[in-house]
């Protein structure tokens, strides 16, 4: 923990302590599930994405307190060994940060698997009852009790910035505790630098975290050099079709240009997922009127993962829709969806959808 601007202190085993000094710090100390204060959780006990995966034996049934990237992904995954799973989320749809398009499609999709998806909700206390955990629900139709052999708490993260005396280092957070950065990756102390989950911002990833640390290190050792670029960080939820999206949501488009020029196209338009079987899923492209330049791409799609990286050069470059249409793609993959929406904007894609310039 901070004892100064410059100075730390190092707790060790059997209460030894040392201090540190250094020119420069970097914070990377990252993040820990975060907890909601629900009557008796504590006492009849949860998992988290932590300990989920020290299961010996599968689960007859779970049901799950958040329906955000973590709890859907672990959701399916554990529906497919043939849990019961249940997700409560307090927000009126699952992956409540995603298009809507594509909230309303996967919980068809999961819904259809066999998932139980209740929104709009809110657990208000939990008690065990003949060895099962019972949560008591309040929704917008009353009061709902759910039994379950196990409980994960999946309602998102907060910073490890509690015991590390911040402000002893004049370092700046948000409300939650994250520590404010700039595009430098360096806090309201100029000598000190953070990276990792345990920065302010709007995607937690292993990838990302990975740049932010090298940019920190990079600038901390050799002045400010390299800026961080959230615009066109890509970021996937590993269902099954993935979710992927980079760049402006609708709602986002909307704010700064108060028009959207957007289009969504169902998967079944992509030939790849028809070859395949595998054409529930959607395409939506959110466009910047003014110039046409791609501001987001969002990706439902079986292998979504591996090319949502095309969206993420169109961003960072400033790639426009004719660029992205006048670009040959691979055919038949699941990829050419990308080229299949921007077509959306010129043609009707119902005529012919694909191979054609």
């Amino acid at each position: 923990k901070f004892k100064s601007q410059k100075e730390l202190e190092i707790i060790k085993g059997k209460g030894k302590k040392e201090s540190l000094v250094g020119k420069k710090i970097i914070v990377a100390t990252g993040s820990s599930p975060s907890i909601p204060s629900i009557k008796g959780i504590e006492e009849v006990g949860y998992l988290t994405s932590n300990d989920i995966w020290g299961l010996n034996e599968k689960l007859e049934s779970l049901t799950i307190i958040g329906g955000g990237s973590i709890g859907v992904e672990i959701g399916q995954a554990l529906l497919r060994f043939g849990t019961k799973v249940t997700i409560v989320e307090a927000a009126d749809r699952i992956l409540s940060n995603s298009e809507p398009e594509i909230s309303k499609k996967l919980t068809e999709i999961l819904e259809k698997e066999g998932m139980e998806i209740i929104t709009k909700a809110r657990v208000s206390k939990i008690e065990k009852e003949n060895g099962f955990k019972v949560l008591e629900v309040i929704t917008n139709k009353g009061i709902k009790k759910i039994k379950a052999e196990e409980i994960l708490v999946a309602t998102g993260r907060k910073p490890n910035t509690k015991e590390l005396n911040l402000e002893l280092a004049k370092v700046k957070t948000d409300d939650k505790g994250f520590i404010l950065v700039n595009e430098y990756m360096k806090t309201s102390n100029p000598k000190i630098y953070a990276a990792g989950d345990v920065v302010s911002k709007n995607i937690m990833l292993e990838t990302l975290s990975a740049r932010e640390g090298s940019i920190a290190a990079t600038n901390a050792l050799m002045g400010d050099k390299e800026k961080i670029d959230y615009t066109s960080v890509p970021s996937v939820v590993f269902t099954n079709p993935n979710v992927a999206s980079v760049g402006l949501t609708e709602k986002e488009a909307m704010q700064k240009y108060n028009t959207c020029f957007c289009r969504v196209i169902n998967l079944d338009k992509v030939a790849k997922a028809r070859i395949i079987n595998e054409y529930e899923g959607l395409v939506k492209i959110v466009v910047n009127p003014n110039n046409e330049k791609i501001l987001g791409i969002h990706v439902l799609a079986p292998y979504a993962a591996e090319f949502i990286v095309e969206g993420a050069l169109a961003i960072k470059y400033g790639l426009t829709l004719e660029e992205i249409i006048n670009l040959v793609h691979v055919f038949p993959t699941v990829a050419e969806s990308i080229k299949i929406a921007a077509q959306s904007f010129r043609r009707d894609i119902n005529k012919m959808s694909c191979c054609v310039e």
